[in-house]
């Protein structure tokens, strides 16, 4: 299955784009998601947590005996001091503990009676706020100090510097239940990445759209580009064939017999990996070229009514020699790989035999491009079953016979077996386009 994907995914631009641009897209909404939701959890916790110096400040000139009492030794210390600046304090939203700590890490006084005069001068927090920082954190009571606090849920912990003429003194910690503050954060997280889902999903059918329409565009254009150059083909083939008198739709024939042997021959295990899809293509496309060479031979040889001296057929065996050298220069104008290089193969080469006795090199096996090996047998077997002014045309059956005995001679016994395969959608190309 995977391999099947993959094969798809290469033919099929549409496919890539939708699969590159789908993660892309959503690539970016995830790591924009995630930016801009860390971004408003801590611009929320700064801004909730900005109010309480100023409330701090408040209070403690309302309870103003909060400075001597952070200042005061522990044996001069009243509590009546510090009640009524801790019940302004936990007045405050859901404020419910209060933990006060002097500037040397100690616990001046709790509503946990049993952590004052704990010293916990180590706690990164009040190291921040001590210093002038105030900071915050989201957790679920478990330190030891924090045990009594287990019942609030989620709980944020705010720690506030206490200064007395912009001295730091001591620590204000604070204890908050937590569920409001996070369910708004959850509220505008959810209402972010309902936007980005949106946003996201918004600009990948846009895109999408854009590029479909763009893809159409230039698919129209190949598709008449393809249909000139097949067009220019098949002007270029019928320009030779038309000179000779008794060709009539060789062509059209020839290039339904290629097609049926080529698809095939992809089938066998041998010859999987080298006939591509792109490859059939070009050899069907290219097949019509096979004789272009004719237009360099004299009429009087091309077009004789009659069977040629062996002088004449020497003559017209340079065919092959001139389709190539034409097909030559034509591809030295492209520039890259293209059918061209398929054409010259199957014009040079496709009167060469298996056994190294054709022309016009004496090529043998395997040294002959497989396309010209196809186009061997498509040719001739178009031959015999045609009319000429020195012979009949022959049945299905007797060319059938001729080519399977010529098997490992003048053809490639693979081709060949293919050919024996396929022979009745030959016979019925042979009657549907008979001339």
């Amino acid at each position: 299955m995977p391999i099947k994907i993959d094969a798809k995914l290469k033919r099929n631009i549409i496919l890539q784009y939708t699969v590159v641009t789908f993660a892309v897209t959503l690539g970016v909404s995830l790591l924009l998601g995630t930016f801009l939701t860390q971004s408003l959890t801590e611009q929320a916790i700064n801004a909730h947590i900005s109010f309480f110096p100023k409330i701090i400040s408040l209070t403690a000139k309302n309870s103003p005996g909060i400075y001597s009492f952070i200042l005061s030794e522990s044996a001069s210390r009243r509590l009546e001091d510090i009640e009524g600046f801790a019940s302004g304090i936990e007045s405050f939203s859901s404020v419910f503990r209060v933990k006060i700590w002097d500037s040397n890490g100690n616990v001046i006084w709790s509503n946990d009676r049993e952590l004052i005069g704990r010293n916990f001068e180590n706690d990164p927090n009040y190291q921040l706020a001590i210093h002038g920082q105030t900071n915050s954190l989201f957790q679920l009571p478990e330190k030891e100090e924090n045990s009594s606090e287990r019942f609030a849920g989620t709980v944020l912990e705010i720690y506030t510097p206490i200064r007395q003429a912009d001295k730091v003194i001591g620590v204000v910690e604070l204890y908050e239940a937590a569920h409001e503050l996070l369910g708004q954060i959850e509220k505008n997280r959810a209402i972010i990445w309902s936007l980005i889902a949106a946003a996201g999903i918004l600009i990948y059918l846009l895109l999408f759209f854009i590029f479909f329409r763009a893809h159409m565009a230039q698919k129209d254009t190949i598709l008449k580009v393809e249909r000139t150059l097949d067009a220019t083909i098949y002007a270029l083939a019928y320009l030779a064939e038309i000179r000779d008198i008794e060709t009539g739709k060789h062509l059209e024939r020839t290039s339904k017999y290629v097609e049926l042997i080529v698809k095939e021959l992809q089938k066998s295990s041998g010859y999987s990996n080298y006939i591509t899809e792109q490859y059939i293509v070009d050899l069907v496309k290219a097949s019509p070229l096979h004789d272009v060479g004719k237009v360099g031979v004299l009429d009087a040889i091309l077009r004789k009514p009659a069977k040629l001296t062996p002088e004449e057929f020497t003559e017209i065996k340079k065919h092959s020699v001139y389709g190539a050298e034409i097909l030559k220069e034509a591809n030295k104008k492209i520039g890259f790989q293209s059918l061209i290089e398929i054409a010259i193969q199957i014009a040079e080469f496709h009167h060469e035999r298996w056994d190294g006795a054709g022309y016009p090199h004496g090529l043998a096996g395997d040294k002959i491009p497989l396309s010209a090996r196809i186009m061997a047998l498509a040719d001739v077997y178009d031959a015999l079953r045609s009319k000429r002014c020195y012979k009949d045309a022959l049945s299905h059956a007797q060319s059938v016979k001729i080519i399977a005995e010529a098997k490992g001679t003048q053809f490639d016994p693979n081709v060949v077996d293919v050919f024996l395969l396929k022979e009745k959608e030959f016979e019925r190309v042979s009657i549907e386009l008979a001339d």
